[in-house]
C-alpha cells in the first residue's frame, strides 16, 4: 500500500490502481487465515500476530483506496480523451468546421455552441450612397451643366471639378 501511495503522489494513478487491486486480492484471500481470537485487551503490547478485526480493517481500507483510484483513473482517461479531441480540432462545433471532412463520422452531439457566445457587433451602421451618380446634390455641378457652361467658367471651375472628382466614391474608388 505504501508503494501505491508513492505512485499516487507522482500522479501515476494506473500503477497505483494495479498495486491496490493486487493488495486487495491478497488481503481478501488472507482474511480467513487470520487468527480467530479476538483482541484480548488493549494493554497487551503489539506483536506479530494479526487479529481478525485488524485484517478486516486493512481489507476495508484497501477497498476504499481501490475505489478512489478507479475514479481517478477514469477521470484521467476522460481528460486525456478530451485533450486528444481538442488537439484534433474536434472540440469546435460542426458549424465552425464545415470546410473539413470528418473521417471518423460526424459528432451529432456537437453541432453548435450552446449557449451561444457573445460576439461584438458594429454600433454604428455603415451607409453607402448608392444614388450618388443619380441625384444632384447642392454644391455639386452635374456633367450636363459643366458641358453647357462657357469655356472661361469651365477653366475657372477646373480645380473645383478635380476636387469633386477626388471626393467621389468610397476612398476615391468606384464612382
Amino acid at each position: 500500500m505504501a508503494i501505491a501511495r508513492s505512485h499516487d503522489i507522482l500522479s501515476e494513478h494506473k500503477n497505483a490502481l494495479a498495486l491496490l487491486a493486487r493488495a486487495s486480492e491478497l488481503g481478501s484471500k488472507a482474511l480467513p487465515v487470520f487468527s480467530s481470537q479476538e483482541d484480548a485487551s488493549a494493554s497487551i503490547p503489539t506483536n506479530i500476530s494479526v487479529s481478525r478485526s485488524e485484517g478486516q480493517f486493512l481489507c476495508d481500507l484497501l477497498q476504499g483506496e481501490l475505489q478512489r483510484h478507479r475514479a481517478l483513473v477514469e477521470l484521467s482517461n476522460l481528460s486525456s480523451k478530451s485533450k486528444a479531441k481538442a488537439d484534433q480540432g474536434l472540440g469546435a462545433p460542426l458549424v465552425e468546421r464545415l470546410n473539413t471532412y470528418p473521417t471518423e463520422g460526424v459528432d451529432l452531439a456537437n453541432l453548435v455552441t450552446y449557449p451561444p457566445k457573445l460576439e461584438p457587433i458594429p454600433v454604428k451602421p455603415l451607409f453607402f450612397d448608392v444614388a450618388w451618380n443619380y441625384i444632384d446634390y447642392p454644391g455639386r455641378t452635374s456633367a450636363k451643366a459643366a458641358a453647357t457652361a462657357p469655356k472661361a467658367s469651365a477653366q475657372a471651375e477646373k480645380p473645383q471639378e478635380q476636387a469633386s472628382q477626388q471626393k467621389k466614391g468610397w476612398f476615391g474608388f468606384g464612382r
